[in-house]
């Protein structure tokens, strides 16, 4: 097939980066609805969150319309506990593999317990190779910022290096990252770094739940493709 110009339209010949896209996009499609609940789930997708044999996905939850317009942005997400910040991040962690993504989902305190295993005698890992897991996908997903143990109001510096590095290296790659966290943005510096609050704010939008989400009722229409 060409264009007008006379020559061939064909995903070869779209950037590497979109090209890569549409080939996932195509695969995602070609798989069926337990494949692609395999493949979520080992993006670190709960499988709670996986209701009815259908994934989470935007367009099956009442969120809010702002998360329509943060397909180029990163985002922060907060509000108080039960409002479905983790609900928000399974959506659109399941929209973004439809969309071509690769996309890694996990919770802060998990990744600090991955780090912390590296140290072990018998670790297979170093502290690097896991940060790459997760600096390396084009879309991160981390959940439950800030529910950690705090020592006098403030996480333990281990805690604020390894985010500020996580943080830090997203940024400097230009990867879009969703945080969701029971902290407000002012609450973010006092208890890990102003850095770090400062960094997460030049990255992202500012969404709050105030009120907890409800699941559309299922239909065909609402699956994802």
């Amino acid at each position: 097939m060409t264009n007008p110009t006379g020559t061939k339209s064909n995903s070869s010949q779209l950037p590497p980066i979109n090209r890569r896209r549409s080939l996932k996009v195509a695969e995602w499609r070609s798989m069926n609805n337990s494949q692609r609940i395999a493949r979520a789930i080992a993006a670190g997708v709960g499988e709670f969150y996986i209701r009815d044999q259908q994934l989470p996905s935007c367009r099956t939850f009442c969120l809010p319309e702002k998360f329509s317009e943060i397909n180029l942005r990163s985002a922060f997400i907060c509000g108080p506990v039960g409002t479905g910040k983790t609900w928000a991040l399974c959506c659109l962690a399941c929209d973004a593999l439809s969309a071509g993504y690769s996309v890694q989902m996990i919770n802060f305190q998990w990744l600090q317990l991955e780090v912390r295993d590296t140290y072990k005698q018998s670790a297979t890992e170093t502290e690097r190779s896991v940060l790459r897991r997760y600096i390396e996908p084009d879309i991160l997903c981390l959940d439950d910022l800030g529910a950690g143990k705090e020592i006098e109001g403030r996480e333990s510096e281990a805690a604020r290096i390894l985010l500020y590095t996580l943080i830090d290296q997203r940024y400097y790659h230009a990867k879009q990252t969703f945080i969701s966290g029971n902290l407000d943005p002012r609450s973010l510096a006092k208890r890990y770094d102003e850095r770090i609050a400062r960094r997460i704010r030049e990255m992202s939008r500012v969404i709050v739940l105030k009120n907890p989400i409800k699941p559309i009722l299922r239909s065909k229409s609402c699956q994802v493709i």
